[in-house]
């Protein structure tokens, strides 16, 4: 599992803030809310985060908006600046949804099942029929490189939502 592990759309950020380490724990606990509330039943529920807060340490991740939707998960640590007190860093790495590691399972499989009959009519010389056979992986392939592309947009938008949530600046 080690290979599928390599390949998982991870991003490691790390902020520099102004603010204190309580007042950034502080206002990452204000964002966090326990259930979304709709106005009515017809309205989609507002953007909120579920996560919790230990110590020093914080996971945050966006709350789903349905079934077919997997934002990832943040993980990070509050740490003060050892160069300027008067700062404070935070280290975050934001790591998919664990679907997403099932659903790479099954691209890389469908790719490989896919990649069986072009191999089979390569072995036994019916070159009429490989066009078809051909498209199969790249199809596969296609899908599981925008799957790919897509987590790796979820992680960009999660990295700007922490951002602008402490108030601070991305330095790696």
């Amino acid at each position: 599992m080690k290979f599928l592990d390599s390949l998982l759309p991870t991003k490691e950020v790390v902020y520099q803030t102004s603010l204190s380490p309580q007042k950034v724990i502080q206002r990452i606990e204000s964002k966090i809310s326990s259930e979304p509330k709709r106005k009515s039943i017809f309205d989609r529920p507002p953007l909120t985060y579920h996560g919790k807060i230990e110590g020093d340490s914080f996971e945050i991740g966006r709350r789903s908006r349905g079934n077919k939707d997997h934002p990832p998960t943040a993980y990070g640590i509050v740490e003060e600046n050892s160069n300027n007190p008067l700062e404070t860093v935070v280290g975050v790495t934001i790591l998919p949804n664990h679907n997403f590691k099932t659903g790479m399972i099954l691209f890389i499989i469908l790719v490989c099942v896919s990649c069986l009959p072009a191999i089979w009519s390569f072995m036994s010389s019916y070159y009429d029929s490989i066009g078809f056979f051909i498209f199969l992986p790249i199809f596969f392939s296609l899908g599981f490189l925008m799957n790919y592309l897509m987590f790796l947009n979820y992680n960009k938008k999660l990295a700007k939502d922490i951002q602008q949530l402490i108030d601070g600046k991305i330095i790696k």
